[in-house]
């Protein structure tokens, strides 16, 4: 866990259809970046583990684990359990 200082940029949209999502036009946008503090988690993860795991059938447990300790933050647990 840790502070983060985040930038986010919208630089344009789409317009669709509503029904089968056909594309109706892109839109062009030119505002100013939001910047915005916030705290944050990451997971580092050795390359060596990194590797093994994209080559299996493990890539979705790094996002599962950081799903899971986001969910355990915003319930103030510090042990959690997820089953499904």
């Amino acid at each position: 866990m840790g502070y983060l200082r985040v930038t986010e940029s919208m630089t344009g949209f789409q317009k669709r259809l509503k029904r089968g999502l056909t594309l109706i036009s892109t839109e062009q946008l030119d505002l100013p970046p939001m910047i915005f503090e916030t705290e944050g988690l990451w997971v580092e993860i050795p390359k060596q583990v990194q590797d093994r795991l994209e080559q299996g059938r493990f890539h979705l447990s790094v996002t599962k684990i950081e799903h899971d300790a986001l969910w355990a933050k915003t319930q103030n647990n510090l042990f959690f359990r997820h089953s499904g």
